[in-house]
Order: structure tokens, then sequence, then C-alpha cells
């Protein structure tokens, strides 16, 4: 199959999975509704509504696919599946979801390090909230600007902009993720003990995946991406256009990007990054919205759920999921 091919049939998927995941959110909300014996905590409570917005503007996004041709930035640096969108409602687009699901990110770590230093009857130390409430927005406001910055300059750099954040991000969340693996986590499951507790379980793993994650990323940004991006720079990617028709310096927000199906010979556009951002719309929707299990035989606060220290609270006492839970 030769990369045009593939391309258009990772559109196609795409197209199947986007409406899939808000099918599923439907479904997530239409639970929280209904099921008043069982009541959501507050990752998935959030999670979903975040999850939600992350799935419509992926949906829109993925209307018109874009798909990048090449890395010296000759041929228009990317064709997208129909030439529909304007460079500057894509940006918007992908700035949008992007920030959405760093915004999940650090409420996820920020709703884990709380639930389990309750249960641990510890105060979280402060460098752990300093990151998820303070780090992650400080870095989701420069990779803001980057986004603006490439919008109205022209330059590409800015595309290593966001990466040199991201990779910024991923020193934060990897020293989060080592002090859950193996510290938080393994005092956790000390003391709940051997009582079988699956959806106390189920916490655990999704905050372990989550930390295994967030170390593996860590070491594909810096053992992978970063030497690409210098080897870039050192190519001269400072002076490449976003887009080769317009000049540098210039506004590039009305650009279209060449359809897919007028690629020329010789032109190879590459799927793997939209296979790759498939592969964590799903990765989301997993631990957003299909691992949710709620809190039986708890009632919620004020807000609509039950709160990480209500949570921890009630773990800490055997009561947090009825009868499964009981304390030894």
């Amino acid at each position: 199959m030769d990369m045009v091919s593939a391309s258009w049939a990772v559109y196609a998927a795409y197209m199947i999975s986007a409406p899939v995941w808000l099918l599923c959110v439907a479904r997530g909300f239409l639970r929280q509704r209904v099921h008043d014996k069982v009541v959501p905590q507050e990752w998935e409570f959030i999670g979903l509504r975040l999850f939600a917005f992350y799935a419509m503007t992926d949906l829109v996004r993925a209307v018109d696919l874009c798909f990048a041709t090449d890395a010296h930035m000759t041929d228009g640096a990317c064709r997208s599946t129909w030439g529909l969108l304007p460079l500057s409602i894509r940006v918007v687009l992908w700035w949008a979801r992007d920030i959405t699901m760093l915004v999940s990110l650090a409420f996820f770590l920020d709703f884990t390090v709380g639930w389990t230093h309750t249960l641990l009857n510890r105060h979280p130390p402060s460098w752990l909230a300093a990151i998820t409430r303070v780090g992650v927005p400080s870095i989701c406001i420069g990779m803001s600007g980057c986004a603006v910055g490439l919008v109205m300059t022209n330059r590409a750099v800015w595309i290593f902009g966001l990466v040199a954040w991201v990779a910024l991000l991923n020193i934060g969340t990897a020293a989060i993720g080592w002090k859950l693996l193996w510290s938080i986590l393994p005092d956790v499951r000390r003391h709940l003990g051997g009582v079988a507790r699956p959806e106390a379980d189920m916490l655990v793993f999704q905050a372990r995946v989550v930390a295994v994650g967030m170390l593996v990323l860590a070491a594909a940004i810096f053992a992978g991406f970063l030497p690409i991006f210098a080897l870039r720079l050192r190519e001269g990617a400072v002076s490449w256009p976003m887009v080769p028709s317009r000049p540098l310096g210039v506004y590039i927000g009305d650009t279209h990007f060449s359809a897919l199906s007028s690629t020329p010979v010789g032109v190879t556009p590459n799927p793997g990054p939209e296979c790759v951002e498939m592969m964590i719309g799903w990765a989301l929707l997993f631990g957003c919205v299909l691992s949710a299990k709620g809190c039986s035989g708890m009632q919620t606060s004020a807000c609509g759920y039950v709160t990480r220290r209500e949570l921890g609270v009630a773990l800490l006492k055997g009561t947090a999921y009825g009868s499964n839970s009981k304390a030894e």
C-alpha cells in the first residue's frame, strides 16, 4: 500500500473512531444521570466532561485531517484530506484539543495525589501541587504563544518551540510518575491490604498506567524527538517557512493546505502522526470514560460527585464501594 492510500485508510479509521468516542461520552453522561445508587467520583465526573470537549474538537479537526509530507517544508509542509479548513481554524482546533489533553493529565495527577495522600493520612509534597497547578498551566501558556507565533510569522521554528515546551512538561510529569510508582502507590497497596477491592484496584491501576506512560513518553521525547529536532535546526530549520509559497514574517492563517488527492508523484504523506493521535484518543476514552465504575453506597457532595478527599477518607475506612470494600 502506498502512503497516499495509507493516509486515506487512517482518515477512514479516524472518521469511525471520533463518532464512537462521542457515543461513549453520551452513554457516560446518561449513566451519571440515571444511576442514583452509583455516583461518580471526582475524576470520573470531570474527566468525562474534559474528554467530551476533546472528542468534539478532534472530530471537527478530523473532518479535514492533515498529513505532513516533507520534513524540509518544500512541498507546503502538509496535505489535508479535502483542503477545507484554513490554517487558523486548524491551529485553534489543535490548540484547544491539546490544551484539554494537558489539563486532563494535570487534573488526573492532582486528583491521584489528593486521594492517595488522604488515604495515607499525609500532606502531599508541595512540589507535586506546584507541577500540576502552576507548572502545567504555565507550559500551556508557552505553547499557546508558539501556536500564535506560527500563524503570525510563517516560521516553522515555532513547531520546535512547541516540542521544547512538551519536553519541559515531561520532566515534571515524569517526576510525578516516578514518585507514584516507587513511593506513593506501593504505600497505598500496603495500606489497602489483601481484601478484594476491585474499584480501588482500578484506581491504583489507572494511576500506575499513567505513571508508566509519563516515563515512557519522557524517554521517547529525550531519546528520539529532541535529537531529530536538533538535527533539523542544524539543517537550517530556523529559516524554514511553514507555507513555502508565502514569505517569512507574514500571517498565514488564511492558508488552505492542498488536498490529499492532488499529491504529486514523489511526495510522500506521513500518516504515522495521525495514527498516534487516534491511539491517544482511544487511550483517553478508556481512562476518562470506559473505566468509570462510580462509588456505590456513598452520598455526593454539593458539587455532584465524590471528591478526592471524600474518596480517600472512605477508602481509609473501607466504605468507599459498599460491601466489596469493608475494612479488615
